[in-house]
């Protein structure tokens, strides 16, 4: 009897220990996920400056990225506007992490321009299986400034990592 007592009580510390090494792995994920977006949105943004493309909310293609002379990215006051750029970008691919834009860019400041977060199932709900789901509470929200001379905001969502 006592035998099963201990053996239960080293389980229970094992499984506390255990899930909180799994939160903090996840949460470096995340961050390590963000460092990749900031990084690709830095790189957008200096070849944007160099262009003079800073100060644009563009609809088409603005900004070449390889000095080619054809415009490969579009921005959004220099930093990447849209979805399928920032994870080509970021490299979101290769790690199984995943961007989505929850709202508009013209919705107030207060609301996220993309979500960043783990690529699994279909979790924005839009049927293409891919996407942060803003309810899972493991996510980074990104807030692009509202003019060309703001700086890029990151707000870590852990509450259920």
């Amino acid at each position: 009897m006592v035998v099963v007592v201990i053996l239960g009580v080293l389980a229970v510390s094992a499984t506390s220990a255990y899930l909180n090494y799994r939160k903090e792995a996840k949460i470096a994920s995340l961050m390590g996920a963000k460092d990749a977006f900031a990084t690709a949105n830095t790189l957008v943004f200096a070849k944007a400056l160099l262009q003079g493309e800073e100060d644009e909310v563009a609809t088409i293609r603005n900004i070449d990225l390889d000095n080619d002379g054809h415009n490969d990215v579009i921005g959004f006051y220099g930093l990447i506007r849209y979805v399928v750029s920032a994870e080509e970008l970021a490299g979101f691919d290769v790690l199984k992490f995943s961007i989505s834009m929850p709202y508009r860019p013209g919705d107030p400041a207060d609301k996220p321009y993309f979500l960043l977060g783990f690529a699994t199932g279909d979790e924005d709900g839009d049927g293409n299986g891919s996407g942060p789901n803003a309810l899972d509470k493991c996510h980074y929200e990104v807030f692009y400034p509202r003019e060309s001379s703001g700086n890029v905001e990151y707000k870590l969502i852990s509450d259920k990592c």
